[in-house]
């Protein structure tokens, strides 16, 4: 049996293979509706209008966002699920290279108790609006049952790209998604 560094290694190896391939999922597929709440949630498709409370600050409504912003990754997440943790990274360094270029990310958190989303930012600052789904509403609209999962959406309210899941390229197809998008 191995044991100390390399046992170490393979264990978290391994949980990274589970974890890329499954994300933090309960399983089923997720639909979506336009900004008029109608049709499948694919790429091409509409992505609904939400208003959800930025923690600490007041409503932040994804109109507003588009209106500000050439593109914005809608990404649901949670503090417990590792997946989400391992990309959080990713996302802070789009975000950090693309937001004076019209890019902006609406973080979606769905943990089911404040508390514990106020500690993690405490030791966490995330540099984007962190928003709190404490209904879970937006995650019911957009039927998401599993984390994480994020949409980029462009100005017109149109998704570009969907991901249900960890994936360790998101943040390259994303970078090349908003390199192709005019002005970023």
């Amino acid at each position: 049996m191995k044991t100390g560094k390399v046992a170490n290694s393979a264990r978290l190896v391994a949980m990274l293979l589970v974890g890329s391939s499954l994300g933090c999922f309960s399983g089923g597929d997720f639909g979506y509706s336009g900004l008029a709440d109608s049709g499948p949630l694919e790429v091409g498709g509409r992505a609904p209008n939400f208003v959800l409370a930025e923690v600490n600050k007041g409503p932040l409504e994804l109109r507003e966002s588009l209106a500000e912003n050439d593109i914005v990754l809608i990404n649901f997440w949670a503090t417990w699920c590792g997946p989400c943790l391992i990309e959080m990274p990713v996302l802070e360094q789009l975000y950090e290279k693309y937001r004076y270029d019209g890019f902006s990310i609406l973080s979606v958190n769905e943990d089911d108790d404040r508390t514990t989303l106020d500690r993690f930012l405490a030791d966490n600052p995330l540099p984007f609006p962190v928003l709190y789904d404490s209904e879970k509403s937006v995650m019911s609209r957009y039927e998401v049952y599993g984390f994480p999962t994020s949409i980029l959406v462009d100005k017109e309210g149109t998704i570009l790209y969907l991901l249900r899941g960890y994936h360790p390229y998101m943040g390259v197809q994303i970078e090349q998604i908003l390199q192709g998008k005019k002005g970023i």
